[in-house]
């Protein structure tokens, strides 16, 4: 059998050993504990399902979950590979669809997650009483079963509760290498480090580190360098095996060969923004416009707008060095903030539904529990045992917040470094109540010395910008744009009014209501909406092209060319907005400008079947048929299935005069649906008017 380790013929001397885990644990002894913990974090999982089960969301997925979703439902349906497995880390819609198209609903899928949480407490207890003996496992254990941030995210649709069982198998795999490798060890390690990578991507420098850490360590020693370099190759060809297949699937579908999500660029940008306040909370019309600022460079692709946003990251930092140093120290600081940031769901907001969140996620002014108290015993648990932590902890240790603080810090994306934590957290523990059993006072007044030093740290600071109510979107407001786009509107209009009831100032509630409004033929109350949210997001280009739109159903079309003027003025590189304000020239009588802006659209966005379809409208109306039909034809061509720009098409060739083409378009709309009286009085009167088709006469 292949193995890594040091040969004990050669001689070591002159080297400082690597800090070994503590083995002295029976191994029968260690997974005995470890069931024992998977049982009483099941418990605690399941009774939390049931005492949620009221929670608005419970069984409706929202923000990133409904993303999710939806995805993988697309993907069963249609065999379709679905943007967001490439633009978000593929890993997880790719499991959500497994588990659907093997019969399970959301309710099984949780479940499924709620035993996945409670193995990550089990192994957590193993990972502990490896590295620090049984009570120090014991509390790690206990900690990630009563941790209640971890267990809402663990039943929410999400990748959280992969992302945190990933953090403990590596380190598990990690060290278990570490003692003795053989060649089935490295490939499994590998694989894990692959797939932790299409989980979230900021694994990936961790799982780096750590392998190069582990081969460096076999490279000291002449005589095991060869099986260092073998145990690269492995270590490769097991993380290839994992990440391969969706390098391959995104070279299909997006040219590009790499198994990292796209949106990768925008995230960094977002979280390093000159006005972290205004952009690191932006999601919806704000995250979209964003989103689109590589158009006005002309850049399309999506792993070229990638690369535009890392570059805008890069630029900004060497413009004000200073400026980027104080961001990442305002981030480093949110890492260790006692309470929990939102970014889409604010998890303080569940108290409402959940009695075990009352009692296990709390904050009592700047004070967050459960975090509060388990960073400060962290920080003691390092302190106290910083000759015992091996090389491979310590990277996993500093890599991951370095990867997480360099993008945005968030509640969700800070707890697959909970393991780690509760792990040190039960050795802090350990020391304590070790002092108090032997009274060891000067232990006693360290660590709470080191307590007391920690608590300022982790709870003055803030409160931070996603903490802010302005910037938050409520539970309810998901919830409505959930059922919109269900077309249950009756409950999205009770959602969006529940929001408002909540948070007044919601921008996302006005914003829906008004198109709500503007469906319903409300048009003066959809104006009244959409003012706000220009007044309160001016920046917002699709705020102002919103009201452009409102304004020319009440027929102020003046005022919605200067609304739709002001929209391009932002956003320039917009098709709709262009589209817009042609339909308000062509209201104002401005023939000739409402079609160049048209041609601007079409210019713009030529694959938008939209674009051309208004464009023919606008030049049927402004009697150049011809041209219109050409608009028209393209539109066709684009969305076959679109049966208006069909009979758009067909009406712009009759009034061309080009009446045999107009026929075979009105017969050939006849066949799709053939209970159009209309059109079968249209080409009736059509084909009277032909000579050709005309019946001989007697």
């Amino acid at each position: 059998m292949l193995t890594l380790g040091v040969d004990p013929n050669t001689t070591t001397h002159n080297k400082t050993p690597e800090p070994e885990p503590n083995t002295n644990e029976p191994p029968k002894s260690i997974w005995r504990a470890g069931l024992l913990i998977f049982a009483i974090a099941l418990a605690v999982r399941v009774v939390y399902l049931i005492d949620s089960a009221d929670y608005p969301a419970f069984t409706t997925p929202i923000v990133d979950a409904r993303v999710y979703d939806d995805a993988a439902r697309q993907w069963l349906a249609q065999g379709t590979y679905h943007d967001v497995f490439f633009w978000q880390p593929f890993f997880y819609p790719f499991v959500l669809a497994v588990q659907y198209g093997a019969g399970a609903s959301i309710l099984a899928v949780k479940m499924l997650q709620v035993m996945l949480g409670a193995l990550t407490c089990a192994l957590t207890a193993v990972l502990g009483q490896r590295l620090f003996g049984r009570s120090a496992g014991t509390c790690a254990g206990l900690i990630l079963a009563f941790y209640g941030p971890l267990i809402f995210y663990e039943v929410e649709l999400l990748a959280t509760g992969w992302a945190t069982f990933w953090t403990v198998t590596l380190l598990l795999l990690a060290l278990r290498l570490h003692a003795r490798l053989t060649w089935r060890s490295v490939l499994l390690f590998g694989l894990a480090g692959g797939l932790s990578a299409l989980t979230r991507p900021t694994f990936l420098p961790c799982f780096i580190l750590i392998a190069v850490w582990l081969i460096a360590t076999n490279c000291r020693v002449r005589a095991t360098r060869q099986r260092a370099a073998l145990s690269a190759v492995l270590l490769a060809l097991g993380f290839a095996v994992a990440t391969t297949p969706v390098a391959l699937l995104n070279l299909r579908e997006n040219q590009h060969f790499g198994f990292l999500p796209h949106s990768g660029g925008i995230n960094t940008y977002l979280g390093n923004h000159p006005d972290p306040c205004r952009v690191a909370t932006a999601v919806g019309l704000e995250f979209e416009q964003l989103s689109r600022e590589p158009l006005r460079e002309n850049i399309t692709a999506p792993y070229d707008q990638q690369r535009y946003f890392y570059d805008r990251v890069r630029r900004d930092a060497d413009d004000d060095p200073i400026r980027f140093l104080r961001s990442l120290g305002s981030k480093a600081l949110q890492f260790v903030s006692s309470r929990e940031l939102p970014r889409n769901v604010n998890l303080y907001d569940t108290h409402e539904w959940s009695g075990v969140q009352r009692v296990l996620l709390w904050k009592w002014g700047s004070f967050g529990f459960p975090l509060g108290v388990v960073l400060p015993l962290a920080i003691l648990g390092v302190l106290t045992n910083i000759r015992k932590l091996p090389g491979i902890v310590w990277t996993l240790l500093i890599a991951y917040p370095m990867s997480i603080v360099f993008v945005f810090v968030t509640a969700r994306y800070r707890i697959p470094y909970l393991p780690i934590l509760a792990v040190l957290a039960g050795a802090g523990l350990t020391t304590l109540t070790g002092a108090l059993r032997t009274r060891h006072w000067h232990t006693i007044f360290g660590g709470l010395i080191v307590i007391v030093a920690t608590l300022p740290i982790i709870t003055l600071p803030g409160p931070f910008c996603l903490e802010r109510d302005e910037h938050q979107v409520g539970l309810f407001a998901s919830l409505g744009l959930h059922h919109l786009e269900q077309g249950d509107y009756e409950t999205a209009y009770v959602c969006f009014q529940e929001e408002l009831r909540r948070r007044p100032e919601s921008f996302r509630a006005h914003n829906e209501l008004a198109g709500m409004m503007l469906s319903a033929g409300r048009n003066t109350e959809a104006v009244e909406l959409y003012r706000w949210t220009v007044t309160a997001k001016p920046h917002i280009a699709a705020t102002h092209n919103n009201l452009a739109v409102a304004l020319l159903q009440t027929g102020d079309a003046s005022a919605a060319e200067a609304s739709a003027r002001r929209a391009l003025a932002i956003e320039p590189y917009v098709e709709r907005y262009f589209m817009t304000l042609g339909l308000a020239l062509m209201e104002r009588q401005h023939v000739d400008d409402a079609i160049a802006a048209m041609r601007k659209a079409v210019e713009l966005r030529p694959e938008n079947p939209d674009a051309h379809a208004f464009l023919g409208t606008t030049l049927a109306l402004a009697r150049r048929f011809e041209q219109a039909a050409d608009a028209f034809a393209h539109a066709v061509t684009l969305d076959p299935f679109d049966l208006q720009n069909r009979l758009m098409l067909a009406q712009a060739l009759a009034d061309a005069g080009r009446i045999d083409a107009a026929i075979r378009e009105f017969e050939h709309i006849l066949e799709i649906q053939p209970n159009l009286e209309a059109v079968r009085q249209r080409l009736k009167t059509l084909r009277a008017q032909d000579p050709k088709r005309q019946p001989p006469q007697n």
